[in-house]
């Protein structure tokens, strides 16, 4: 019984999930999103979810109440160090970021580490995404509201889109290398220089 309760653990699929808890990052959507592949795959499935806080914006206790989804989530919080979550990401099948934000690092942190993020098709982590020949990894709203007393444009997405892509993407596993070289130039190491040079600019400009 012990080895066949193994063997169920290694063959799960893995699903990351690493965003803040504020308001545009879509935890709800995240929790139909895992809901949604918990009946489609049979309860073959562990959603990994690294956060900052339990209680802000959302409530992610709540949501894996309402979603019934106590057995299929683990959660993680900060802090940790950057090799830790680099073996994290590298443990998932695939990792979602069903945000409204400009850009999310944790898209490219996934790459970096051969692991494919979806990503909606939306504002600067969507253009990133198709300049690095990512496309494919982009989900298309359904519709759009308005957010915030400036009027922001956000998507709204259909949890299903979410769970028929991921879908087709665990059926042709992509190429770890080759994903991972599409950011590589986003290395720290390469940038380093540049991001020192604006804080020392902005260092002289303020003086």
């Amino acid at each position: 019984m012990e080895k066949a309760a193994e063997t169920n653990q290694v063959n799960l699929i893995r699903i990351g999930c690493v965003m803040t808890n504020q308001n545009r990052k879509d935890w709800g959507a995240a929790a139909a999103i895992c809901a949604g592949l918990v009946e489609r795959l049979k309860g073959d499935v562990k959603c990994w979810w690294h956060v900052d806080t339990l209680t802000r914006s959302w409530s992610i206790e709540a949501l894996i109440a309402d979603f019934e989804l106590g057995e299929y989530v683990e959660i993680t919080q900060p802090p940790v160090d950057d090799k830790w979550l680099a073996s994290q990401y590298q443990r998932c099948d695939l990792t979602i970021l069903p945000s409204s934000e400009g850009f999310g690092y944790p898209i490219f942190e996934s790459f970096a580490c051969g692991v494919p993020c979806l990503h909606g098709d939306y504002a600067g982590g969507a253009s990133l995404m198709r300049a690095f020949g990512l496309h494919d990894y982009l989900i298309a709203p359904r519709e759009w509201r308005l957010d915030g007393q400036h009027n922001c444009v956000r998507p709204v997405f259909s949890p299903n889109d979410w769970v028929d892509k991921i879908m087709q993407v665990l059926k042709q596993p992509p190429d770890v290398q080759w994903l991972a070289s599409r950011v590589e130039h986003l290395s720290y190491m390469k940038l380093g220089h540049v991001f020192r040079r604006w804080f020392k600019d902005g260092i002289v400009h303020v003086k």
